[in-house]
């Protein structure tokens, strides 16, 4: 049962490595210069100007205050506002009574906190942020030490001592920059191995979430339900060691298939189930939706039903997680696989026809919105902090034609099929044309980030994820440049890194790597599913991967001293070889849960030497 249900997995969950190769590089639609030309030639009278620079604005930026103690903060230059909110990230932390443009907070423990103001100014959704800081009213006994402040559960690295007292807790200044949480005391050394054999296998010394941690912060790989809750395992072999494996490696994970669409769009949840995208909708009366707190309808929903969610198994991941001290990449929302058809379609069934772009705005409003809704719910009900502590919103829109019909040609993605109709794409070939100004992809991280923003979540970040990222760099740099015109709403690019020795070179992978962190439009970037192929039918061998490994790494490394805050993550695909969806290319770092190969300690030696170059 073992083989037969794990091939399943190199059919659906990706693209083999010969298949991108040849894929045809798409070419991006040229940007028109006529609407920036037209936009730059409307002028601004002085009138307007000085109105606009008075515009709206908090009395105060920050406060620090007292436990027990309260503020008030104003909202000035208000004419023209309306439907004022108030909001705090942390209830616990700060009590809050908000009364049209004015909020009293009032310090309940040590700790931070942010408080929103929401409003609409001139037709359009606007928000402003004060930063909150409380202190103890007076130092416990023991001096110094014993006044540890409570601090956002984000900012904290799993596995890690807590930070000193005397430091505030860290509070970002760029909204949607997620703390890069790098250890804040000197990590264990770094295990250095002499004679390092590629085709031995050896006991498992250190770890990659402190080798790697202190240059990355999050240090992930993906696991499925199955793997982090033996309970729920078909493998009967298990009995939790994949799962102690993952929190001894590891301080993030991303769900092999738990937040994507087919799952949560209420699919069944065993593991005959797992892989399954041919199932009909289950819909309830909007009526219903509307009355779960864990649902959100938007106002532009016009349909009578939607469908329902099934948050049950998503929500066994966060526990678990939660419980161990992991955190979660969520992966991901708009992606052209594993998306059940009928969402794009008339009521909701897989042979009606394509809806409009205004149905589908709305569908999708309503399953990101809904989804984030319920995390955040989930998190503060249960104290979890920011388990989830990014998203890929969109995720390989630039290969959304590697999809293919039962006849064996290519075919568009849902998606462009409802929003971009009269692009036509080559069902021999796959040559197709797209937009570098995807309005769907844009929307989607709008949604994403108005819902996040509502529960004070501004240090969760948001990501475009993609694959092939050396082949379509300027692409997806110019994508970024679009959604993010009018302010930060993705805030960086996630490269899938699925790679093979022969294919592509480091330097290629480098370059591509050092455009993103030079873009001033994106703020991070995370290597997301990193593996390395050798082939032993392609005459390609364990040394030869170790090689690769080796000098990605340190090249990686190298080019992150020049940005330093801007990589914030590296993930491993899969925990070991025989568990991997390119298992016949033994892409991994570790045989199994209890033996690591030989390019693991190749992989310790670049962090370690990189670690020494920049202490000298």
């Amino acid at each position: 049962m073992f083989r037969k249900e794990w091939d399943k997995v190199s059919l659906i969950h990706g693209k083999e490595i010969e298949d991108n190769m040849t894929k045809r590089m798409t070419k991006a639609v040229a940007v028109s210069m006529a609407c920036t030309m037209l936009a730059g030639s409307v002028g601004i009278f002085p009138a307007d100007e000085a109105r606009a620079a008075a515009g709206p604005k908090l009395s105060k930026k920050s406060i620090t205050l007292k436990k027990g103690k309260s503020k008030k903060v104003q909202l000035k230059n208000k004419a023209g506002v309306k439907k004022i909110k108030w909001s705090v990230s942390n209830k616990k932390v700060v009590q809050l009574k908000g009364k049209s443009g004015a909020a009293t907070v009032k310090g309940l423990k040590a700790g931070s906190a942010k408080l929103t103001c929401r409003f609409v100014y001139r037709g359009k959704s606007k928000k402003l942020v004060c930063k909150l800081i409380v202190k103890q009213t007076s130092q416990p006994k023991g001096g110094a030490s014993a006044a540890v402040s409570s601090s956002l559960p984000s900012a904290a690295v799993p596995g890690t001592p807590a930070p000193a007292a005397s430091q505030q807790p860290p509070v970002s200044s760029n909204p949607g920059q997620s703390e890069n949480p790098a250890a804040t005391n000197t990590p264990e050394p770094i295990p250095v191995m002499e004679d390092i054999d590629a085709n031995a296998t050896y006991d498992i010394q250190g770890s990659l979430k402190s080798a790697l941690g202190r240059f990355f912060g999050n240090v992930g790989t993906s696991v499925n339900i199955f793997q982090l809750d033996s309970s729920q395992s078909p493998f009967q072999d298990d009995k939790g060691a994949m799962f102690e494996f993952t929190k001894n490696q590891y301080n993030s994970i991303t769900p092999e298939n738990e937040s994507k669409p087919c799952r949560l769009l209420n699919m069944g949840t065993d593991f005959s189930d797992y892989f399954s995208t041919d199932f009909e909708a289950e819909t309830m009366p909007v009526s219903e939706a509307k009355a779960n707190k864990y649902y959100y309808v938007p106002d532009n929903y016009k349909e009578e039903v939607c469908p329902k969610i099934n948050y049950s198994q998503f929500d066994d991941y966060m526990k678990k997680a939660a419980e161990s001290g992991l955190r979660i990449r969520f992966h991901a929302f708009v992606w052209h696989q594993q998306t059940p058809k009928w969402l794009f379609k008339e009521n909701y069934k897989a042979d009606g026809d394509w809806v409009t772009p205004d149905v589908m705005n709305a569908r999708m409003e309503y399953y990101i919105k809904s989804v984030i809704r319920y995390i955040c719910m989930r998190e503060e009900e249960n104290g979890w902090g920011d388990v989830i502590y990014c998203y890929d919103v969109a995720n390989e829109y630039f290969h959304n034609n590697d999809g293919k019909d039962e006849d064996g040609n290519f075919i568009k993605s849902y998606w462009d099929e409802v929003y971009y109709p009269d692009n036509k794409i080559n069902e021999k070939s796959g040559a197709y044309t797209q937009t570098t100004e995807p309005v769907y992809i844009k929307s989607a991280f709008a949604y994403a980030r108005e819902m996040l923003d509502s529960y004070g979540k501004q240090n969760v970040t948001l990501f475009y994820n993609d694959y092939n990222t050396y082949q379509v760099t300027e692409n997806i740099i110019s994508m970024v440049e679009y959604i993010n015109k009018e302010g930060t709403i993705c805030d960086g690019v996630g490269m899938q890194s699925h790679l093979d020795v022969s294919y592509p070179s480091v330097a290629a992978y480098t370059a591509a790597l050092t455009k993103f962190l030079a873009c001033d439009f994106i703020h991070q970037v995370q290597i997301t599913e990193l593996d390395v192929t050798a082939y032993p039918n392609k005459r390609k061998t364990l040394d030869d991967q170790m090689a690769y490994y080796y000098d990605l790494m340190k090249s990686i490394l190298n080019v992150r001293k020049q940005y330093p805050e801007k990589m914030t993550g590296l993930t491993f695909w899969g925990l070991y070889d025989s568990f991997s969806w390119r298992r016949d290319g033994r892409p991994l770092l570790f045989e199994s849960t209890s033996k690591a190969k030989g390019v693991y300690y190749k992989v310790l030696q670049a962090a370690a030497e990189s670690e020494k170059e920049l202490g000298k």
